[in-house]
């Protein structure tokens, strides 16, 4: 499950594989069970593609509800009847002398300057998108690799100052009391690996999951790869990061990826203003769905099935 709760507005429904060669049903991912202990990660992982694919789609969703606020907004109050007889308020709290805090009107605008303001926030709302899927796309990244070092412990279990780490994976095999001893101490181990590797470049950490997960760009892709994937992962992260910490101009990295072929639609220029839109939005949130669907596919292809090829490969 997803490290922290998210707003999922989209939800999902699973279909048997008799329902879907029946007819035609609205899939989008496809899950994994081949029965087998050692693919119990491979399950898992295809289990959690479907809940973040309506994760992201429910965050883009809850942005875009925001900005149509506002255009709703600067729409009625650019109208002359509106603003013929009525003007906008804002309030807050202040305190008073007696100590007691009451609601207070701060600002108060006439029709123009309402809709003015309400049209100057949307840059805003727009980048605090941007951010909330940037974030919740390192969580995801995390999410599956957890997935995976949960069923591969030897990964984080190499080395001198891990022998007793060690010891305890082996005595789990002996008692319930023994097990709950191994799976509190790993989890400790993992939650510290977690916290080391926030600090790593996601391109960096993506690429490495896919390595020890033993991924492949899917057999039917013809012009994405996995670095690629990789490549425009990156480029969300720079265009986050470069929100979370304001830059009045598109530093000479997102400008680099916006200039490059796969650039997912961003269109920053160095040196420009940095401006986010509902465009920009909307490039994200495409690109991390297809993200999932080559994702699922190479899971699926890493149990050994190869996928029929179609005539729009990605």
């Amino acid at each position: 499950m997803p490290i922290r709760n998210h707003l999922d507005i989209v939800g999902h429904r699973k279909f048997d594989v008799a329902e879907v060669l029946s007819g035609m049903v609205p899939i989008n991912n496809i899950l994994i069970d081949t029965g087998k202990p050692d693919d119990e990660w491979l399950k898992k992982s295809t289990e959690l593609i479907a809940e973040w694919r309506a994760i992201f789609r429910s965050i883009y969703i809850k942005w875009a509800l925001a900005l149509n606020g506002l255009d709703v907004a600067v729409e009625k109050y650019s109208a002359p009847a509106w603003q013929a007889k009525k003007r906008f308020f804002v309030t807050s709290l202040r305190t008073e002398r007696s100590g007691l805090s009451k609601i207070t009107e701060i600002a108060d605008w006439n029709g123009g300057d309402a809709a003015a303001n309400h049209q100057s926030v949307i840059p805003y709302i727009a980048g605090w998108g941007i951010i909330d899927l940037g974030s919740a796309l390192e969580e995801f990244i995390f999410d599956l690799y957890r997935i995976f070092l949960w069923q591969h412990t030897e990964h984080l279990t190499q080395g001198a100052e891990f022998k007793n780490l060690r010891r305890l994976r082996t005595d789990a095999m002996n008692s319930p009391q023994d097990l709950a001893k191994w799976e509190e101490a790993f989890a400790e181990r993992l939650d510290n690996w977690q916290r080391n590797a926030v600090y790593k470049s996601k391109r960096e950490l993506f690429l490495a999951y896919c390595n020890h997960a033993g991924l492949k760009t899917p057999s039917i892709y013809k012009h994405t790869t996995l670095e690629t994937w990789a490549d425009c992962l990156n480029g969300v992260c720079i265009l986050r990061n470069c929100l979370i910490h304001p830059n009045a101009k598109v530093p000479k990295e997102l400008g680099d990826f916006s200039a490059s072929k796969l650039n997912i639609g961003y269109d920053f220029k160095e040196g420009h203003p940095l401006q986010v839109t509902l465009q920009h939005l909307q490039c994200t949130e495409c690109f991390l769905d297809q993200l999932l669907t080559g994702l699922n596919f190479s899971f699926v292809e890493r149990t050994g099935v190869r996928l029929p090829e179609t005539k729009n490969t990605p």
